[in-house]
């Protein structure tokens, strides 16, 4: 019985798909600002991302330091007018993606948009 529901549902979702034609070329893709971190970076916490002095750096090393820092991403670039629906992540905003600000961490905004500028007095790098 549940057989033929799941089969049913299936059949349903291919239809709607092949009779919508999928997303359109206006419709931003990726992920959206309420994805979690791990989907963001493609990171699952078993995962060996990288070695640091011969020791290995793990998938949940890099989601705990990420995670701390995913609500000041968001503000920042939400500031800079990014919208928060699909494609959040890799919109970017003076060259630089919320996705790529995540895997680095916090750092200084671009300096474009502090108020002393790039120094002796211009305002854009």
């Amino acid at each position: 019985m549940w057989i033929g529901a799941a089969v049913a549902t299936a059949a349903v979702v291919l239809g709607v798909a092949l009779f919508h034609g999928g997303p359109s070329a206006e419709e931003p893709q990726g992920l959206p600002a309420s994805a979690s971190v791990a989907e963001v970076l493609a990171v699952g916490p078993g995962d060996i991302v990288t070695t640091f002095e011969g020791e290995p750096v793990t998938g949940a090393e890099v989601l705990r330091a990420a995670e701390s820092v995913r609500a000041e991403v968001i503000s920042t670039f939400t500031r800079y007018g990014t919208p928060l629906g699909p494609g959040f992540w890799d919109r970017p905003h003076d060259g630089v993606t919320p996705r790529h600000r995540l895997r680095s961490g916090p750092s200084a905004p671009p300096c474009s948009t502090r108020p002393e500028g790039c120094g002796r007095g211009r305002r854009a790098c």
